[in-house]
């Protein structure tokens, strides 16, 4: 392990208020912060905290650079000139990628002339190989005006990180690494007894139309209509632009007594949801953004706190686990009669009880982002 080393982590994210505490991808993406740093590196990092934009150092202490103003990618152009100027170059540089800019171009650009042997890793959240279903002309504009600038306005990028199995993207060389959680951080779900008879289905998300939980909607529909009598209750954690869609959806189908939206939830209040949910859903329909294989961060923290659940991607490292269930990769509503087949066959064998090893096993930070740095040549 290479010691004393200088990582700057770059991402548009804000971390405002509760938000380290409630969203899966600001927790992740201080995990990697924290976890750069226990692999040898002295890290600091751009983030928005409450509209402004700050340079935060290794030992925590921060330095203003600019206001946010509304345009971030405006306002990051202004951080990168601050940044070309004066920052000194270091050994890695690793960007959540959001798009390019001219003048992130230029600073990456800047630090490669710097220093020669600097490593660029961009990080991809998600591959879309299609805007998502139900887009507007604007937001498909958009989506295409953006790819053919990541695909023509090349940056001095070394390798771009991904969850997929693509070995180029946007003509960078990958690193295929899966998706990873804070394991040891979460706490183990209590499996309550079931006082009142209902089932309930937790459903974490920042919601867009590739996440499907309005298949589990029509599921719960088809389950009544064809005479299930056990009381279901779909749980809505999260916010996003489908919400709204799916809660008409629920009314429409004389179903709103089963779906209920909790938003935002973390702490305390989140865990007891957990505890009284039987079992949980993974992004249903990662289709509809021409996508086959996924990498959830949801399904890793079920996982670790021994929630069983069903999923429809491709997850190669739970492919032939017992304690969860693929169900099919369209359209169709959820069976949920095979969803409570198979909640039993899952308690009655006593798998769940494996879960929280397994997640410590295999979803760990640390393991991933070793093997970042060991195929960069970092390590």
């Amino acid at each position: 392990m290479k010691k004393n080393k200088k990582l700057l982590f770059l991402s548009s994210l804000d971390i405002s208020g509760n938000r380290a505490c409630s969203d899966g991808v600001t927790k992740k993406i201080l995990l990697e912060i924290k976890t750069f740093r226990e692999l040898g590196y002295s890290v600091e990092y751009i983030v928005r905290i409450d509209g402004k934009v700050y340079l935060v150092k290794n030992d925590g202490q921060k330095t203003e650079l600019t206001y946010y103003d509304g345009v971030f990618y405006k306002t990051m152009a202004r951080v990168y000139k601050v940044l070309r100027g004066s920052y000194e170059t270091p050994n890695v540089i690793y960007v959540r990628y959001e798009g390019n800019s001219i003048e992130m171009w230029r600073f990456l650009a800047k630090m490669k002339r710097s220093h020669h042997n600097i490593k660029i890793i961009a990080e991809l959240p998600t591959y879309m190989g299609k805007w998502e279903q139900g887009a507007s002309a604007k937001s498909k504009l958009a989506f295409i005006i953006h790819r053919l600038t990541d695909v023509t306005y090349r940056m001095p990028i070394d390798y771009m990180v991904t969850f997929d199995n693509h070995n180029k993207i946007f003509g960078y060389k990958t690193i295929q690494i899966e998706n990873f959680a804070d394991v040891a951080a979460l706490p183990v779900k209590n499996h309550l007894e079931d006082t009142n008879g209902t089932f309930n289905i937790l459903a974490m998300a920042m919601m867009t139309p590739s996440h499907g939980f309005d298949r589990i909607i029509k599921g719960i529909y088809e389950y009544y209509k064809k005479g299930g009598k056990r009381k279901i209750c779909l749980h809505l954690v999260g916010t996003g632009a489908v919400e709204s869609e799916w809660l008409d959806l629920a009314r429409n189908l004389n179903v709103s007594d089963s779906v209920v939206s909790h938003g935002l939830m973390y702490g305390n209040s989140l865990d007891d949801l957990f505890d009284i949910c039987h079992v949980g859903s993974g992004a249903l329909a990662i289709f509809r953004k021409k996508c086959k294989k996924a990498s959830e961060l949801k399904i890793r923290e079920y996982t670790a706190r021994g929630l069983p659940f069903f999923y429809s991607a491709e997850e190669p490292q739970i492919a032939h686990e017992k304690f969860c269930l693929r169900i099919p990769n369209d359209e169709s509503p959820v069976d949920i009669q095979s969803v409570l087949y198979y909640y039993d066959i899952v308690m009655q064998t006593g798998a769940y009880n494996k879960m929280h090893q397994f997640a410590l096993e295999n979803f760990s930070c640390l393991s991933q982002l070793n093997e970042v740095l060991i195929k960069s040549g970092l390590q």
